[in-house]
């Protein structure tokens, strides 16, 4: 249907997959920060018009870029092995973070958000909401095997771990490997060594 009637424009799938591609390599090559819409579009060989009928803004576009690099469904499962299971989490977000851009993207995503509210609404409301249940649902599963004390606030457990993960991809992101893993899991959810 046609835009002018309050109907979106249905997104070419060509288009779309081009626009991601482009936003991905982009990122990778010259980081979040240098990477522009209009970069984007150029790359991509669409309107920078396109690009925004689509997506608010470059936080916006980058929440899905994000979302395509580290898919939920390859973060793991809950096995009912809480420790195992939150430990293979954070190892696949990691391993994601030093094959792709991803780490790069989210670091700047929090940057962005400290300045302009629409990139905070983006990655909370795209990213940070949507993955958080996956989170929570492991540290339920401790509190119900008993791995985790019985009144555990696990919104709270859940922040802090996230908070832990993003000071060292903002910092030091190199550290973020298996090691590290084992040792956030250890440290801030288990208390201790398995």
């Amino acid at each position: 249907m046609p835009e002018s009637r309050g109907y979106p424009r249905r997104r070419s799938s060509a288009k779309h997959e081009a626009i991601i591609e482009s936003a991905i390599e982009l990122a990778d090559v010259e980081g979040y920060a240098l990477t522009t819409i209009e970069k984007v579009a150029a790359h991509a060989g669409v309107g920078k018009a396109t690009i925004y009928r689509w997506w608010k803004s470059r936080a916006e576009l980058y929440t899905e870029v994000y979302q395509e690099l580290v898919p939920l469904e390859e973060l793991g499962r809950n096995t009912g092995n809480p420790r195992k299971d939150l430990t293979d989490l954070l190892k696949a977000v990691f391993r994601h973070y030093r094959q792709t851009p991803a780490g790069k993207i989210l670091a700047g995503l929090i940057s962005d958000s400290q300045l302009q509210a629409s990139a905070r609404d983006a990655l909370k409301n795209n990213l940070v909401a949507g993955r958080k249940p996956l989170l929570l649902d492991i540290l339920e599963t401790a509190r119900r095997d008993g791995s985790l004390e019985q009144g555990a606030d696990t919104i709270l457990i859940a922040d802090a771990l996230t908070g832990l993960i993003w000071r060292y991809l903002l910092v030091e992101p190199d550290s973020l490997k298996d090691d590290m893993a084992e040792r956030m899991v250890a440290a801030l959810v288990f208390r201790g060594t398995p």
